[in-house]
């Protein structure tokens, strides 16, 4: 939560402000070669396991044998 000056009940994390959380969270899934972090919003997902299609809201189609979906409050 950005307007959040820290964080309760988030196993590791209780007090952290929330842009150190994303930032090391950041930091630790760049390590993995397999892994792209994509700044987009999501229009839909298919798929299952081993086979996922996502498609952006710029109509990018991005295909993916897992997912991390991260979603709030805009």
């Amino acid at each position: 939560n950005r307007f959040a000056g820290h964080s309760h009940g988030l196993l590791g994390h209780d007090h952290k402000p929330p842009l150190d959380i994303l930032v090391e969270a950041r930091q630790q899934l760049v390590r993995y070669p397999t892994i792209q972090l994509v700044n987009a919003r999501a229009e839909s997902v298919s798929g299952a396991i081993d086979d996922f299609c996502v498609v952006t809201d710029d109509h990018e189609s991005l295909r993916a044998r897992r997912l991390i979906l991260s979603y709030g409050v805009a």
